[in-house]
């Protein structure tokens, strides 16, 4: 996270009920989560090494649901392209394109394939969630597509944005700004530019 998560919820005075984590990795923000009592959380991660880590580290946490695939606008198997020198963070189902010149030490060397579903498919008690936290290397607004009905219910959207193509046909911040004032959301906090991306935090106005 390049924002500080839990001065955004004072700040915005955010109630968080529970946590969709979209791409949770290794669960780094575990600690950020506890420290503001988040009782109720759905991890989503593809990569099975990346999984087994978000297991391990959530395994102290009841009730926490998790599942190993992505999430997009369409469902099926689907191949990332997977980087081993940033630990698979900058993984993802679009192939990298400025993110290959901005980024140069970081060398997709190789493909794995996932299993995709649909958000809205992913069977947990919306009810208990308010908020998306999500980490998707460009595929942001695919997630987001498949997930209409799942983000009719949130309060906040914590996510990455890119400002040019990082991963070839990704969506860029004014693409995320357009879709999500569909739904009632704006961006009220953007992170520096950490070299053609960052960070967002979107509320429901």
């Amino acid at each position: 996270m390049t924002l500080d998560f839990k001065q955004l919820v004072k700040d915005y005075n955010i109630q968080i009920k529970g946590i969709i984590q979209l791409g949770s990795h290794f669960f780094q923000e575990k600690e950020v989560f506890m420290d503001l009592g988040v009782k109720n959380l759905v991890l989503v991660e593809p990569q099975k090494h990346a999984f087994k880590k978000t297991q391990e580290r959530s395994k102290d946490i009841p009730g926490a649901i998790l599942f190993n695939c992505a999430v997009s606008d369409e469902e099926g198997k689907m191949i990332m392209h997977c980087d081993e020198d940033n630990q698979g963070q900058s993984s993802s189902l679009l192939m990298p394109k400025e993110h290959l010149k901005n980024c140069p030490w970081v060398h997709f060397v190789k493909q794995e394939e996932v299993e995709v579903k649909m958000l809205d498919n992913l069977q947990f008690d919306r009810s208990k969630y308010n908020g998306i936290v999500a980490d998707l290397q460009g595929a942001e607004l695919k997630a987001f597509r498949g997930g209409e009905e799942t983000i009719k219910g949130l309060d906040f959207i914590y996510t990455e944005i890119n400002h040019i193509e990082m991963y070839e046909g990704c969506c860029l911040v004014q693409d995320l700004d357009k879709y999500l004032a569909k739904f009632g959301f704006k961006r009220v906090v953007t992170s520096k530019d950490q070299g053609g991306w960052g960070d967002a935090m979107y509320i429901k106005k």
